[in-house]
């Protein structure tokens, strides 16, 4: 007896060609989906990240913050100022004068406000940073912690035969200031380090940079 053989009158790529189709529909839908903006998720992204980056510290501290413990410190005044008017040089400059914070410039760059800061006021020895930096840099660890900006630290070394001694000594000042800014209850996804090579203005100096976050 003869076995009949069975036709099938789909061709044999069709299920190839239709699980292809599939996985594209399915990647346009992604795409489609990553790529429309929702206000109100963005809002609600905005107010968990100044929630947990901003104005709590580390995120998880429910440490009051500076401004809520001295209503009445000039230097919270102007800390108020610069949450209504955006930091600009002239309210850093007043920031700095009320801190006595000497600073070698203070200037507009691409990446934000640029402080530039001789490192003989901020170090005693090669990385050790003095009793009276550190209570300067407290002053401006307030800019990050109870306002929503972001810090830029960098270090910078001249371009000589000790090229490499140089550029190790500015990265261990680097992260003694960054190091500092996290003890002060700044927290680590707000800040960025650097050594670079110094120009004419910037040589033995650190540059500290406030930028807005990027949303």
């Amino acid at each position: 007896m003869k076995e009949t053989e069975t036709v099938s009158a789909v061709p044999a790529w069709m299920p190839i060609f239709l699980s292809l189709m599939l996985v594209l529909l399915t990647l346009f839908i992604f795409l489609s989906t990553f790529t429309e903006s929702d206000p109100e998720k963005v809002k609600i992204f905005k107010a968990g990240f100044r929630k947990n980056f901003i104005f709590e510290g580390k995120g998880i501290s429910s440490k009051v913050s500076f401004v809520e413990q001295h209503n009445s410190d000039p230097l919270v005044n102007i800390l108020n100022r610069i949450k209504k008017e955006k930091l600009n040089v002239e309210l850093m400059q007043d920031y700095l004068k009320i801190s006595e914070i000497k600073t070698l410039g203070v200037k507009e760059v691409a990446r934000g406000l640029s402080l530039i800061v001789d490192f003989e006021q901020v170090f005693q020895s090669t990385d050790r940073i003095s009793a009276d930096a550190e209570k300067k840099l407290l002053n401006l660890s307030y800019l990050v912690t109870d306002l929503p900006y972001l810090i830029e630290i960098n270090a910078f070394s001249g371009d000589d035969l000790l090229f490499r001694e140089g550029m190790n000594a500015a990265f261990r000042r680097v992260k003694a200031v960054y190091n500092f800014f996290l003890s002060a209850g700044v927290h680590p996804l707000k800040m960025k380090i650097a050594c670079r090579l110094a120009s004419a203005d910037r040589l033995n100096a650190l540059e500290i940079i406030f930028k807005e976050p990027e949303l």
